[in-house]
């Protein structure tokens, strides 16, 4: 059993996710590998720390410069070498000792599927907990659709895959602006399903020092253009690599083909405003005008 780590200037934070995984229950053995991509904090010094101290579990993964998300991500999984590979950012903890020995019993049950989640807490800079909303109180098997609807519903940091789904990764996937998502399509691309436990495992903070929710919030609204044809590239890539029907991810990558349509009508282009407004899923657009007039007749009570 592995377990990742990525990890970039989460100085204040990875202590505490290595130590929760190291606290792990388990009747199997567990290494922990830690893709550390040149960070200017203390990351580096604080993984070696744990490296030495348990040269037989924990393995720090690195280079001589930062090559960035995508390719750190695809460095870790090369480096793990157990029959499952669970996720953890460094700056996410674990809060059940019991994560790994319940998913991986889990998958045992379902030698079909290739993946499993799990339900978890968020936590803010002002040191209060959330939870994530999930996807129910029961344990239950999702299809692809069901997990490309789910939005923040799922945390990286409750991730387990067996490691055969996800080692031969195509090479567009270096260039994807998210990992998460196109790990779970390369993962369930064969069987379209996976599994899903109730059980809450990890914490995702949100707004961490340099975590995606706190870069995004950052960003201009010329990113956003930006960020959304690069997610179209991307579908449009994993729909072609991994044979999905068209009809499963044309909703799903509407919300930015939204995006490029307001930005070309703010910019008077009307005629590739309407090229990007005609792609939209007809079910998207309707659910966008429902949403909003329901918010103006709130707004008006």
């Amino acid at each position: 059993m592995s377990v990742l780590i990525l990890a970039y200037n989460h100085g204040r934070y990875i202590q505490q996710a290595i130590e929760s995984i190291l606290s792990q229950v388990t009747d199997f053995a567990i290494e922990v590998v830690i893709a550390e991509d040149c960070s200017t904090d203390e990351t580096l010094s604080i993984s070696k720390k744990f490296a030495d101290l348990s040269p037989e579990v924990v393995r720090v993964v690195t280079g001589d410069t930062n090559v960035g998300m995508m390719k750190n991500l695809r460095r870790g999984i090369t480096g793990c070498c157990g029959e499952f590979i669970a996720l953890c950012e460094g700056d996410d903890f674990w809060v059940d000792a019991f994560k790994l020995a319940t998913q991986v019993n889990g998958l045992r049950r379902h030698p079909e599927i290739d993946f499993c989640l799990t339900r978890g807490l968020m936590s803010y800079p002002d040191g209060s907990f959330g939870y994530s909303a999930g996807l129910g109180d029961c344990e239950r098997i999702l299809s692809l659709a069901d997990l490309l609807g789910t939005g923040t519903s799922i945390q990286t940091a409750s991730f387990l895959f067996r490691a055969r789904s996800i080692r031969d990764l195509p090479d567009w996937f270096d260039s994807a602006p998210v990992g998460d998502l196109f790990l779970i399509v390369a993962s369930v691309r064969t069987t379209g399903r996976a599994l899903y436990q109730p059980a809450i495992t990890a914490c995702y903070r949100v707004l961490s020092d340099g975590s995606w929710t706190q870069r995004m919030k950052q960003r201009s609204a010329e990113y956003y253009v930006l960020h959304s044809e690069a997610m179209i590239k991307a579908y449009e890539s994993a729909e072609e690599c991994f044979d999905i029907p068209r009809t499963i991810l044309r909703y799903h990558v509407s919300g930015y083909y939204w995006i490029l349509a307001k930005d070309r009508l703010h910019k008077l282009r009307i005629v590739d405003c309407i090229a990007y407004f005609l792609r939209i899923d007809i079910t998207f657009i309707i659910q966008r005008f429902v949403f909003r007039a329901r918010a103006c007749f709130v707004s008006s009570l």
